[in-house]
């Protein structure tokens, strides 16, 4: 059974530009653990645009039911690093090669941080 998503998370959403449109990666969280991602590109009905929201709604699931963030984090460095779409562009200083490798990077990099939080404290 899925949990009940709470009324109020908070988090941050990280805007970039593509040759495909904006793209808005948006990382919430309950009681500062990663909870919920949504990937929005572009216009709305397009097929890309699909893929990634439910790209987005794929790893909530998984992530709300208990997956291992640290595999899950190394998972998405290595598979999805280097994707390349033909349309590369740059974001915060780096050249990424699609949409995917941005959004691999920054997931991995948010449940990095929360997990060296979680085991030093």
């Amino acid at each position: 059974m899925t949990q009940k998503r709470p009324a109020v998370l908070s988090g941050k959403t990280i805007k970039t530009k593509t040759d495909c449109g904006a793209l808005y990666i948006t990382l919430n969280k309950e009681k500062d653990e990663l909870y919920e991602t949504r990937f929005v590109l572009g216009k709305a009905g397009t097929c890309q645009n699909a893929m990634l929201n439910t790209l987005g709604v794929l790893f909530s699931i998984l992530i709300q039911k208990g997956i291992d963030k640290d595999k899950l984090a190394r998972t998405l460095k290595k598979h999805f690093k280097g994707i390349n779409c033909g349309t590369p562009f740059m974001f915060d200083g780096q050249k990424y090669s699609s949409c995917l490798d941005l959004i691999g990077v920054t997931v991995a990099k948010e449940i990095e941080e929360n997990g060296s939080e979680k085991r030093t404290s």
